[in-house]
């Protein structure tokens, strides 16, 4: 009897270990604070093994040589229609490229000037409701085209009520802009995420704050707290605070939730020091600039502070949203075209993925190199560099169950 117990207490010791759910828990917290949901995450992930996401390739447009509708100079933007065509803005041609979803060219849109249809100094392109094509010219106004590329009139903005800052194209076809806000010409000291209609003008605010820091006559301040931000395709605002690691939900102007991940903060060291000015003294120097002057233009420059703990958010695919760990200058030091470039680096490619809830998922890892500039679905749409710096559009297809997270 006591043999037979024995082997019995052994078989459902067993039996339970085998048992056991492995399925990862969340270790982090929620609480409320004044009806504001507070998600605190720690360092660890929900995805378990196989549940994470992982990035391929599937297209890539662009050539070093030949066919000049597949060379690209400057690439400001990059923008994706409802039948999966990509458009492209060139900012050193002052026009855009559109590609098939196989990557053909089938359209080539606008030029430098500054009639219809045409650009002095352009930024975009920003596909709204409709496939409507609208783009940013610096001279203060926006350029419209039809989704068959005829242009569509332009709308002129008035300058002393707010200046752009940046614009976003949500994954449903919404545009959105920051404006620097301005009465009378003058700064008010307050920026404004605002909604735009198909013809440019402002149709709904999401949130008004207070300007970040501006850089004054004396210094630029590297490392700055910045604010990234970008938007759902059910109109919610996302907006980081790269100082501390929080970013922040705002619905219909509201703050509803903000979450908070694990992370150990890093100062600014010499060597990252060293990386930037030797990048700006490489970007500055031309044979006509005396190198006292160079001197001069870096010395404005001020490292002071911590690094910041990101780089980036952005909204991505079935209610998640995205989150670029920021790389220290120094750390891009060797690695072929990643000697540091301040006007692209920065951003690492490690990115931390969080579910609708704001719960930590895991990591997904970009290709080094690679600037994401639209998520539509199920594929991320950037811009990659060779060897030699010449740029290239990248279709990249994510991997994984998307259905649902954990």
């Amino acid at each position: 009897m006591r043999t037979l117990s024995k082997t019995l207490a052994i078989f459902w010791l067993f039996a339970g270990l085998a048992c056991v759910d492995e399925t990862p828990r969340w270790t982090g917290t929620v609480s409320d604070s004044a009806g504001v949901t507070i998600v605190s995450n720690t360092r660890a992930g929900l995805w378990g093994p196989g549940q994470e996401w992982t990035l391929e390739e599937e297209l890539r447009i662009g050539v070093a040589e030949g066919d000049p509708l597949y060379q690209f100079g400057d690439i400001q933007g990059i923008g994706v229609d409802s039948g999966d065509r990509i458009f492209v803005f060139d900012g050193l041609a002052q026009h855009m490229k559109a590609y098939s979803p196989e990557g053909v060219h089938v359209l080539t849109i606008g030029k430098r000037g500054e009639g219809p249809g045409e650009f002095r100094a352009g930024a975009g392109p920003m596909i709204g409701p409709g496939d409507t094509i609208l783009a940013w010219d610096r001279s203060n106004r926006f350029v419209r085209f039809g989704p068959d590329g005829s242009a569509a009139g332009g709308i002129r903005t008035d300058p002393r009520q707010g200046v752009p800052v940046s614009f976003k194209a949500s994954t449903s076809g919404l545009l959105a802009e920051r404006i620097r806000l301005r009465v009378d010409g003058a700064p008010t000291g307050e920026d404004a995420i605002v909604l735009l209609g198909t013809d440019g003008r402002v149709a709904d605010t999401l949130r008004i704050f207070r300007s970040e820091d501006l850089p004054n006559r004396a210094f630029y301040q590297l490392f700055a707290p910045r604010q990234p931000w970008d938007v759902t395709s059910d109109t919610v605002l996302l907006m980081g605070l790269r100082d501390e690691y929080r970013i922040e939900s705002y619905r219909r102007g509201r703050l509803t939730r903000v979450v908070r991940k694990a992370v150990d903060p890093r100062m600014v060291t010499e060597e990252d020091k060293e990386a930037v000015n030797n990048a700006l003294r490489a970007f500055l120097s031309t044979p006509e600039t005396p190198p006292e002057m160079i001197e001069q233009a870096i010395r404005r420059y001020d490292y002071s502070g911590p690094l910041p703990v990101f780089e980036s958010v952005v909204a991505g695919p079935e209610n998640t949203f995205w989150v670029q760990h920021f790389q220290a200058p120094s750390e891009y030091v060797g690695e072929g075209p990643g000697s540091f470039d301040p006007r692209r680096h920065f951003g690492a490619p490690a990115w931390d993925l969080f579910d609708s809830e704001g719960r930590f998922l895991g990591i997904v890892t970009m290709p080094r190199d690679f600037t994401p500039r639209a998520f539509r679905g199920t594929k991320i749409y950037g811009v990659s560099y060779d060897e030699n710096d010449v740029p290239y559009v990248v279709r990249l297809g994510i991997l994984g169950d998307l259905s649902s997270t954990p």
